[in-house]
């Protein structure tokens, strides 16, 4: 009974294949390999397990120890055999991969490998096997020179959402998946695939800013859609890879003048705005430059001016003192606030009374006169009667 169970031990090791080609039975032994390795397990030559074993006397002294004997032998060379197949294919591949070294564009190199006959062949041996090519393919090139290639199968609908496809049309876009997938399975963070796209380097005659609307910033949009990351997240990869807040700012409102960057940066913008650690006055500074005086009266600005003081407690500052330092001082706003046209907004009054305020409490002021000695500064000779004429009835009505 017990050689009967080994010999089927022994049988159940071993499955034949229509072709006659001996596989092992468990999958996860089992791995793709061509038909040339297939053809080289059936073939006699000097390592092939003879039809029938024998066995000599010095070895197992009984039935069933020689009979296991034989099957651990018969099943090793086997899995060994698999095994330097499986080895020979990943070989075959970076082999495939590797001709792009002698190529002067590796883009253009991955482009035209994806449409030969062996690119195909090696793809479904790696899919039989429950993998992607994406794998050496990111392995063997950076993964910029990837995402360039593979962006345009990236697919988003007029708002801006990512369309992933749920039977790929073309290998550019199976691939495209299988790489957010990739990063995804892995929970790459996003500051790290920021640097990994080479989206923090420029050169001479490509800024950083201009980055915001190439194609791997596309992919970037993606990962960032299909890994579900926050907003503040995404802010942050962008800001930290441009170098700080500074520069980052300072190439946001380049973005904006530059029609391919433009949407990006707007879209930075509006997220930029409402983070409670950014002052809103520093972002429109750099994106709206021109329109600084007359956006800082507006409602919306005054309401994102007053979460992020409100956030910022530690700063230890005020709605009017933000606003007077972006401005470039008290004699600026003061400015801003005589030239301002149109009915007056909740946020203009608001800050011409604090203005007000705070010159009777801090700084003493209780008439117009006191009034004239702070606008001394000031060289346009109506812009001082109209801030005079302005204050008048608040002196007036405190005396």
């Amino acid at each position: 009974m017990r050689v009967h169970c080994l010999v089927f031990l022994a049988s159940s090791a071993l499955s034949a294949r229509g072709d006659g080609v001996l596989e092992p039975a468990d999958p996860d032994v089992a791995a793709p390999y061509s038909s040339s390795v297939a053809r080289s397990l059936t073939e006699n030559d000097n390592d092939n397990v003879p039809a029938t074993m024998s066995f000599k006397s010095e070895g197992p002294v009984n039935d069933d120890e020689r009979i296991m004997t034989g099957v651990s032998s018969l099943v090793g060379k086997v899995q060994e055999r698999i095994h330097t197949a499986v080895q020979g294919e990943k070989q075959k591949t970076f082999n495939f991969l590797a001709q792009s070294r002698t190529e002067s564009n590796t883009q253009t190199f991955i482009e035209n490998a994806l449409k030969t006959k062996e690119w195909k062949a090696l793809s479904v041996r790696y899919e039989r096997s429950g993998g992607s090519m994406i794998t050496p393919l990111l392995a063997r090139y950076d993964c910029a020179e990837v995402a360039r290639v593979l962006a345009p199968a990236l697919k988003f609908n007029k708002d801006g959402v990512l369309q992933l496809p749920k039977k790929p049309a073309s290998v550019k876009e199976k691939l495209a998946v299988d790489m957010l997938k990739h990063w995804g399975e892995e929970k790459r963070p996003i500051r790290t695939l920021f640097t990994d796209l080479e989206l923090n380097v420029q050169t001479e005659t490509s800024p950083l800013y201009y980055n915001l609307g190439g194609s791997r910033m596309r992919v970037l949009e993606a990962y960032r859609q299909y890994a579900k990351i926050d907003d503040q997240s995404y802010l942050d990869a962008v800001k930290t890879g441009f170098g700080g807040k500074t520069i980052f700012l300072e190439h946001l409102g380049n973005a904006k003048t530059f029609w391919n960057t433009a949407d990006k940066a707007d879209e930075l913008e509006k997220i930029a705005l409402n983070t409670p650690s950014l002052n809103p006055l520093d972002v429109l500074k750099k994106t709206k430059p021109n329109s600084l005086r007359e956006l800082i009266f507006d409602t919306d600005t005054f309401r994102l001016v007053s979460k992020y003081v409100e956030a910022n407690p530690a700063r230890k500052t005020t709605v009017l003192k933000v606003m007077m330092d972006s401005l470039g001082g008290e004699a600026h706003l003061l400015q801003a606030l005589a030239d301002f046209r149109g009915k007056p907004t909740d946020a203009w009054l608001s800050c011409r009374l604090a203005l007000f305020n705070q010159w009777r409490t801090t700084d003493k002021v209780t008439s117009t006169s006191g009034l004239q000695d702070r606008l001394n500064s000031l060289s346009d000779a109506k812009q001082k009667r109209r801030i005079t004429r302005m204050y008048t009835a608040f002196f007036e009505g405190h005396q």
